[in-house]
């Protein structure tokens, strides 16, 4: 035996260790202990390996009786020899019989061998619950109880007892559906064999029955009574067929000219807010994610086969006629309303629309074949009439409270107008008066795409286009007219104040090629080659009129404003392309007007280095010093110069391109 350590009181190396003089049930190996009596450690026990009970493990009182500490695969293992009558047995009284309080990865309780009955519940005294799910304010539960697997169950859910309630859903549940059956069957959803003393199926606080499959919900009965203390009503809330097309209710003149008929009658004061024959209501409380549509009312008028109308006959898949008696008085109050077909889009305070999303109050799509069709009339998606000798409609479109009032898409022709009228457009447009661009007519076209082919076969853009044809004695005819008014009703300031405003511009890093010009304004006069004459007033492709400015103001008032900026190359261009002209520019004073100056050009804090240039290139100079050595012009060229008290030096002339000679 080795000498005793510290670390190592007591060691028996090689060798077994037998405590008592009995024998071992297993052969001892070399390093084996065998004690013949009672083991006791008042300390903890540590074992590396696996623990053999050859008798019962009595464990006494302590916070926990069986602790595993470590990874392993099975916790405690029943061998599959075993035959016992309990398992495990727990007979005392225990807050739990087995708690289960950790975040298993797959299941807390896992039955996979065969069994003759899975769970048991046999109590012999009275219990408040048999299962009971206890579901915490954090926690979701998907399933109470999932039966799922490939396997077949005769019956997933047997309830062979007496008692008060079979199933019973309480009132603190407030989910989607009670009940939900969603599985194929070959025979009955529900099936009610047994005997209820009341009532087989009894609906109360307003139940509905509804079938949201595809299929229809089919009543075998002959009839269906309605027994009500009140008014008896029948509500449909999912398909009633009343027959396909081949076989349903015969409509040939000789009887009812209708399928059904609903007439309601209203012949006292209402006391609810609204009243109607008939209320279709359709309630969508899921979201969808298929393809599919939802109706309120569905109307079809559909034409089978080959079949004509009549010259006199009318067809609609919906007719909505509003028809009064003698004496009819309409609501005074603002907001309300009388109208054959009444349309409201109403939403919650969380309505969310995308870029491709559709709002309509009423929409209107034509399917109408193009290879099939053989059109002469007149096809209108909206048309408003009124019958010969009756009171005109005061609107035939009245559009409020909309951010664009009409607005029209891909179309040949947007708004046509034609027929005798005494205004094609009417535009009154008022202004809130906010800091805001407001616009009578806001006309924007858009190139598509980059047209091909040469640039005199592109076509044209026009914004607007305005063309007024007039065929005799008028007072003015005019394509278009603008008129800028300001009626101020107080001293008025503002920016700009134009009757007509027209930009070109040009932007792009690109190479614009110009094939005739880049014109803010251009504006044509023309005649005719086949007009006999034109005689008194004038003819100008551009009139301008001031005699309207009927004082003197402080502003300067021009006839003509060129206001040149940035690049410019001519303030002002006359190009005479015609032998026909008189003169290029004329200035005339005709009804004893007097003009104090012809032509005037003059600088406010800028300079001009020639005040006139002549074809020759020579032209008129001015300036206060003497031009020698200090100017250099064309040859001819003219000096005016100011400011000298030299009255025989004033004009000087140019001699080559730095001489001046005084004149």
């Amino acid at each position: 035996m080795p000498p005793i350590t510290k670390l190592r009181s007591l060691q028996i190396n090689p060798g077994n260790l037998w405590v008592g003089d009995g024998d071992p049930d297993t052969a001892m190996g070399g390093g084996d202990v065998h004690i013949e009596g009672t083991l006791e450690v008042d300390g903890a026990l540590n074992l590396d390996g696996a623990i053999s009970v050859g008798a019962g493990l009595d464990i006494g009182a302590t916070t926990t009786g069986i602790n595993f500490s470590g990874d392993m695969t099975t916790g405690i293992s029943m061998p599959t020899a075993l035959s016992a009558t309990d398992a495990i047995l727990i007979a005392g009284a225990n807050a739990d019989a087995i708690h289960i309080s950790g975040a298993n990865t797959s299941t807390a309780l896992h039955i996979s061998g065969d069994q003759a009955i899975g769970i048991l519940y046999d109590v012999d005294g009275s219990a408040t619950d048999g299962i009971k799910f206890d579901i915490d304010t954090s926690m979701v539960l998907t399933r109470g109880i999932y039966f799922t697997g490939l396997g077949t169950a005769t019956t997933a859910l047997s309830i062979d007892v007496d008692g008060t309630t079979a199933i019973s859903v309480g009132s603190v549940f407030s989910g989607v559906d009670m009940i939900v059956l969603n599985g194929t069957a070959s025979g009955y959803g529900i099936e009610i064999s047994g005997t209820c003393t009341t009532a087989d199926l009894i609906l109360q606080n307003g139940a509905t029955i509804n079938n949201g499959a595809a299929g229809s919900l089919t009543i075998t009965e002959d009839s269906i009574t309605l027994v009500a203390a009140g008014a008896s009503k029948l509500i449909f809330g999912g398909i009633t067929d009343w027959g396909t097309g081949a076989t349903g209710t015969l409509i040939d003149g000789t009887g009812y000219d209708w399928v059904s008929q609903t007439v309601g009658r209203v012949n006292a004061n209402l006391n609810s807010t609204a009243a109607a024959a008939a209320y279709h209501a359709l309630s969508v409380t899921v979201s969808q994610t298929s393809s599919n549509s939802v109706f309120g009312t569905w109307t079809e008028l559909y034409f089978s086969n080959s079949v004509s109308m009549a010259a006199a006959d009318n067809a609609a898949a919906v007719w909505a006629q509003m028809e009064g008696g003698t004496t009819v008085s309409a609501p005074t109050t603002a907001g309300d309303f009388m109208t054959a077909v009444y349309a409201n889009v109403k939403m919650g305070a969380t309505f969310t629309t995308g870029a491709s999303s559709v709002v309509n109050g009423v929409r209107v799509k034509g399917e109408i074949s193009t290879t099939t069709i053989s059109h002469a009339g007149r096809l209108a998606a909206f048309e408003c009439l009124t019958a010969s000798g009756d009171q005109p409609w005061d609107y035939g479109l009245y559009v409020a409270d909309s951010t664009i009032g009409i607005f029209v898409g891909a179309c040949t022709t947007g708004v046509h107008l034609s027929g005798a009228m005494t205004t094609g457009i009417d535009i009154d447009a008022s202004s809130s008066g906010a800091d805001a661009n407001y616009y009578g007519i806001d006309a924007d076209v858009t190139q598509g795409s980059v047209a091909g082919g040469a640039y005199l076969s592109r076509g044209n853009l026009t914004g607007v286009r305005s063309t007024c044809w007039g065929i005799g004695n008028i007072d003015h005819v005019y394509a278009m007219r603008s008129d800028a008014a300001m009626v101020m009703a107080a001293n008025t300031e503002v920016n700009q104040h134009y009757a007509g405003l027209f930009s070109a511009s040009v932007s792009g890093a690109f190479t614009f090629t110009l094939h005739d010009g880049h014109v803010g304004l251009q504006a044509n006069a023309s005649v005719d080659s086949g007009v006999t004459d034109v005689t008194g007033g004038l003819v100008a492709a551009l009139f301008t009129n001031t005699s309207d400015v009927q004082k003197a103001i402080t502003s300067i008032v021009y006839g003509i404003y060129v206001k040149a900026g940035g690049y410019t190359d001519f303030g002002q261009s006359i190009q005479v392309e015609s032998n026909n002209l008189t003169a290029g520019l004329r200035v005339q004073a005709t009804d004893s007007a007097v003009l104090p100056i012809g032509l005037q050009l003059s600088t406010s804090t800028g300079t001009i280095t020639k005040q006139i240039e002549f074809t020759g290139g020579n032209g008129i100079y001015t300036g206060s010093g003497d031009p020698n050595g200090n100017l250099s012009a064309e040859d001819g060229s003219i000096y005016l110069r100011t400011g000298t008290a030299n009255s025989a030096t004033v004009v000087y002339a140019c001699s080559g391109t730095t001489s001046w000679a005084a004149v």
